[in-house]
């Protein structure tokens, strides 16, 4: 798998600010829409989550595209048994809550633009502060194919949408 190591020049990627034109954002699926324009900045200032947009250089306040993270826990019962957890305890991972294109960027790869940037955040936070693994609960079989083409795997057969990618692998994209 190839990964380079930024971005295209021509996009920026920054916490979602007030400035940010959030009402023109369509990605085509009104959940992730409303999010962004409802919620996203109210999370961010209760520490909740934290939203990240992609905008082209020429104008900063357009939303080409947008991914959420925020921080979640994994019982030993629901962890892979690489991720060494004591029993009956837990481990810290990073939840990729959500992922979305304005469908007047789709096919430009900011997606995986977004998704590289998140989990370079995500080894980051894992220097800090611990963090074993990134989580994300995919919408659908299309969007799981996404994320399994960039190293996330199924745990759980129950779950085919809950898809994980251990640090260690992040680590292993993103050398320091």
């Amino acid at each position: 798998m190839s990964i380079d190591n930024a971005p295209t020049s021509a996009d920026h990627i920054n916490p979602l600010r007030k400035f940010h034109r959030r009402s023109d954002f369509d990605c085509g699926v009104e959940s992730l829409n409303l999010y962004l324009k409802n919620t996203a900045r109210q999370n961010a200032s209760r520490y909740h989550s934290q939203t990240f947009v992609i905008s082209p250089s020429e104008n900063l306040e357009t939303v080409a595209g947008y991914y959420t993270l925020t921080l979640n826990t994994k019982r030993s019962e629901e962890s892979p048994k690489d991720y060494h957890v004591p029993p009956e305890g837990s481990v810290p991972v990073a939840l990729l809550a959500r992922l979305a294109v304005d469908v007047n960027f789709q096919g430009r790869n900011l997606g995986r633009a977004l998704l590289m940037d998140a989990l370079r955040r995500c080894r980051d936070v894992a220097d800090q502060v611990g963090c074993v693994a990134v989580e994300v609960d995919a919408l659908d079989d299309n969007a799981a194919s996404f994320y399994r083409k960039y190293g996330f795997v199924v745990i759980d057969e129950r779950e085919p949408l809950r898809l994980y990618i251990a640090m260690a692998t992040i680590v292993n994209l993103f050398p320091r």
